[in-house]
């Protein structure tokens, strides 16, 4: 009866909430490490943690390529990766998994990594989601469980995400303290950014030759006519001095001058491939390091993959299951979901693997010729095969060029 009656609450559809809110804009710039800092602390606070000012700093971070593309290949891994419910066979329900609401929906999943605590509304139409959308954590209160109307506004005004009938529609990902990986990663972006603004600096003053005019301060209108002049050849850097001025330049673009940019560049972005990928060599070698090396790298990024394909298959199989799917009649009770992952070996180790299978174990030839895309062999084919196997047994003569 109780379950009758909590499917009920969930058939009744409220309306939907990211419709109901006002956004507030979240600023972009001016941010540096003393800001970081204090709206880390901020964030954190035990009693009435505030976190807009965070969530400023995420939103400036969010446009740094680098960031964005390890980023995209971590969440790249869960989303490629085909999903399905075991002995599941109700078509409907099969398909509505195959549907582009819950490609995206992997990203809303894995955007709790990276941002911290989530909060992601379903739309249904006709008993199946059609849509999701992640709530603003600007309008999230993660501690009471609230969504307001406005950004950081009255939490007597919101909705309870967690009470009926709100919590049938909210998925909350991650606990209220969560702040996710941008918290750790901004340093390394935001000194890159200055160090990327003091690169452009040294190469404006001096990555082109410096011009020097000199003008006789007796002449009316001579600085003029010779600022004239040196503005019309070109953007390289000029000095217009009265003759007789000495100017004394200290040389700053020395051999390996540069180079500590660059060196820093790397190292910043390295740091925030190791944050993201848990490794660099798969993502900038810069041409080095052993087949071994990447190897083991390699395998260090499949398990941080196989990490979030872990994470994400508890958070379908128990919250969302029993608090979003089976509230709404979808018939997934007792069914476990799974990500299907293929791994594929290189052909020479699979055939060795085959060749010792073999030995223990009768297998069909067809099974061999099917596996590694081989033609089955007609008669004739066979017949020489077995020729050519008998002569080459010790004491057996070696077979003539050709046959």
């Amino acid at each position: 009866m109780a379950k009758k009656e909590k499917k009920q609450k969930a058939q009744t559809d409220p309306e939907i909430v990211i419709n109901q809110i006002n956004v507030g804009q979240l600023q972009r710039g001016n941010q540096d490490i003393q800001k970081w800092i204090s709206n880390v602390k901020s964030a954190e606070r035990v009693q009435n943690p505030y976190r807009k000012p965070l969530l400023d700093t995420y939103h400036d971070l969010s446009i740094d390529l680098h960031l964005d593309m390890v980023i995209s290949k971590r969440v790249r891994a869960v989303k490629t990766c085909p999903f399905e419910w075991e002995d599941l066979e109700v078509d409907v329900i099969r398909e509505n998994f195959r549907s582009p609401w819950f490609f995206e929906y992997m990203e809303n999943i894995m955007d709790f990594v990276f941002q911290g605590h989530n909060v992601i509304e379903h739309v249904f139409e006709n008993g199946l989601i059609v849509d999701t959308e992640i709530i603003p954590r600007q309008n999230i209160y993660p501690k009471e469980g609230i969504i307001t109307k406005e950004m950081w506004g009255s939490k007597e005004k919101g909705w309870n995400y967690r009470e009926e009938p709100y919590k049938y529609y909210m998925l909350e990902i991650g606990k209220p303290k969560d702040l996710g990986l941008y918290a750790k990663i901004a340093p390394y972006v935001l000194l890159k950014r200055g160090n990327l603004a003091d690169y452009s600096r040294f190469n404006e003053m001096f990555g082109m030759p410096l011009r020097w005019y000199e003008y006789d301060p007796h002449d009316p209108g001579a600085r003029e006519e010779v600022t004239k002049q040196a503005k019309a050849q070109g953007a390289a850097a000029y000095v217009v001095v009265p003759k007789g001025t000495s100017v004394n330049f200290h040389e700053a673009n020395q051999s390996g001058a540069s180079t500590t940019y660059k060196d820093l560049h790397q190292i910043l972005n390295d740091e925030i491939t190791i944050g993201v990928l848990g490794q660099k060599l798969t993502t900038s070698s810069e041409g080095k390091g052993s087949y071994a090396l990447g190897s083991v790298h390699q395998e260090v990024e499949k398990s941080v993959n196989l990490e979030d394909r872990l994470m994400v298959e508890y958070i379908l199989n128990y919250p969302f299951k029993n608090n979003i799917l089976i509230p709404h009649g979808y018939p997934v009770e007792g069914h476990h979901g799974r990500f299907i992952v293929s791994e594929e070996l290189p052909k020479d180790k699979k055939a060795d693997i085959w060749l010792k299978m073999e030995q223990r174990i009768p297998i069909a030839a067809e099974d061999f010729y099917n596996e590694f895309g081989v033609p089955h062999p007609d008669e004739a084919a066979i017949k020489l095969w077995t020729e050519r196997k008998k002569l080459m047994q010790p004491g057996g003569a070696a077979p003539e060029p050709g046959k």
